[in-house]
């Protein structure tokens, strides 16, 4: 049997196709990795750029993460949302209850440009005795509402702005308070009033408005929806005192009818224990 004659391939189209071959396995340049590759950093992500605002939600995961490593029970009963002119997010501050705990934790959270996400998270604790009120029992704390469907400040700032001006107030809101009013409404019998989220929207000045805390629009045929700023503090008010800040008492005023130790009558002379007198004690 004859053999086919062999076929001699040149050298040069042989490297040629080597060269085909490696060069088919290169990754392709990607114009979007390129693009992404060039973008700037996010905001709050080692820009510099301090962020806060987003939405309610995402704020509220950081301070509900702060609340739980105080109480695993931790459940959101205050909010308070500050604001600038522009309607830029200032601060949030949350207040968190326990079931049976004599504090609230107070949760703040403030645009930060040195931390990683943009944001710092501060906590403080206030003993309910500072108050006035009384500690929640489990029961009650488990009646409260959840915080699920608030209005989120941006719509609260552009839904108040009709409402404001109808209360003689001068948008645009600078504050944003929800509350449930828990603490004020609980006495050692049960619910006063109904723990229910209420939403107050205030300008500068701290004229405000009550708003449906879920759609931030007029509540219908709401009584009273104005709000009156709060009461400036009285300079002239003497001070008080704590003994034991947090805890002790205050220093009540000496009785009117009780003579102070400056004001006490002195012994009668030969007395014993008159000052400046020695007494023999064997004459």
């Amino acid at each position: 049997m004859s053999r086919a004659p062999r076929r001699v391939v040149p050298a040069a189209l042989l490297l040629a196709g080597l060269g085909l071959l490696v060069g088919a396995c290169q990754p392709l340049d990607d114009p979007l990795a390129q693009d992404s590759e060039e973008e700037e950093p996010a905001q709050g992500e080692g820009s510099g750029e301090p962020a806060l605002a987003g939405s309610l939600e995402e704020v509220l995961e950081h301070g509900d993460a702060e609340a739980r490593t105080w109480s695993g029970d931790a459940v959101l009963i205050d909010l308070e949302v500050a604001l600038d002119a522009e309607g830029t997010w200032e601060d949030v501050t949350a207040t968190y209850v326990a079931g049976g705990a004599d504090e609230v934790l107070e949760v703040t959270l403030a645009p930060d440009p040195d931390a990683a996400d943009g944001r710092s998270v501060t906590s403080q604790t206030v003993r309910l005795a500072t108050l006035g009120v009384d500690p929640l029992p489990s029961e009650a704390a488990a009646e409260l509402p959840d915080a699920d469907d608030l209005a989120d400040p941006d719509v609260v700032v552009e839904e108040a702005v009709a409402p404001l001006e109808g209360c003689e107030g001068s948008p645009p809101v600078r504050e944003i308070r929800y509350t449930t009013g828990a603490l004020a409404a609980w006495d050692a019998d049960g619910w006063t009033l109904e723990p229910r989220w209420r939403l107050t929207a205030r300008d500068v000045d701290g004229a405000g408005v009550s708003l449906d805390a879920t759609t931030a629009e007029p509540v219908d045929g709401a009584q009273d929806a104005c709000v009156p700023p709060p009461p400036e503090p009285d300079d002239d008010a003497p001070a008080e005192v704590d003994e034991d800040p947090g805890t002790g008492p205050l220093v009540e005023p000496p009785d009117e009818g009780e003579p102070d130790a400056g004001d006490a009558e002195p012994d009668e002379p030969g007395s014993p224990g008159q000052a400046g007198e020695e007494l023999d004690a064997d004459p």
